[in-house]
């Protein structure tokens, strides 16, 4: 997850699994209409703010992932076919 908090940009659209999981908990939804204000606007995410919305990200993080992918990843990793990335490095 790397710290990273997603910024949704898509007036009324779901994004995935918006219907399963609550994405106010772990992402920021803006406008189009505030694109001109982005920087603004996420500059003025309180600190708490910022940290529960990390806390979200690391609760479901896992469920954007394709499982099979990342395990099938992770034994190139292992076997040394492939350069291990930091995500892979603490897992492996």
């Amino acid at each position: 997850t790397n710290g990273c908090v997603p910024v949704i940009i898509q007036d009324e659209v779901l994004v995935a699994l918006e219907g399963w999981l609550d994405v106010t908990k772990f992402s920021i939804r803006v406008a189009r209409k505030d694109i001109p204000r982005l920087l603004d606007i996420l500059r003025g995410v309180p600190e708490e703010e910022v940290a529960r919305l990390k806390a979200g990200v690391r609760a479901v993080w896992t469920r954007f992932t394709w499982a099979t992918s990342f395990r099938d990843e992770l034994a190139r990793c292992r076997a040394g076919k492939v350069r291990c990335t930091p995500m892979l490095e603490r897992v492996s």
